[in-house]
């Protein structure tokens, strides 16, 4: 869908996320990290993203690390106010659109990492033109994606 029909879908669709969420809100409480898939079309690489990205978040000094466990066998990490952010390549066929995966993860001082991860992607849609989708059980059957839309 494009247009404004697309983005009324992408605006129930996280409006759907939020009434879902409002019902658990001790789950929400506890929430230790969010997943969010992103894209830019005038994007790349991995490192070019977690240029963009981390320069979004304002974000100076962040690592590339090496594991065996990621996509080309690395990933970018950095922190800023007691939240984490872990970026890497999400290579999910599901999600083919948005090949780059964000974790939110909050250092548990009080700090909920869905209401930091739902502002950020919100202000990477509108003010970076980025696309962007939140990932309710990711990589699990039953797993929910929830796209943010500019009007959101």
């Amino acid at each position: 869908m494009d247009g404004v029909a697309g983005q009324r879908r992408d605006a129930w669709c996280l409006e759907t996320w939020r009434a879902a969420s409002n019902t658990r809100n001790s789950r929400e409480r506890a929430m230790r990290h969010v997943d969010l898939l992103l894209a830019r079309s005038d994007i790349g690489s991995l490192d070019e993203f977690a240029r963009l990205f981390f320069e979004i978040v304002g974000i100076e000094s962040f690592q590339e690390r090496q594991s065996d466990h990621y996509v080309e066998g690395r990933y970018f990490t950095g922190a800023k106010d007691a939240m984490t952010y872990t970026v890497m390549l999400a290579d999910d066929e599901d999600h083919a659109d948005l090949p780059y995966w964000v974790q939110v993860s909050s250092g548990g001082q009080g700090i909920s990492a869905s209401e930091v991860a739902d502002a950020l992607a919100s202000r990477c849609v509108r003010e970076h033109r980025l696309s962007a989708a939140r990932i309710e059980d990711f990589g699990r059957v039953n797993e929910k994606r929830f796209d943010y839309s500019s009007s959101s």
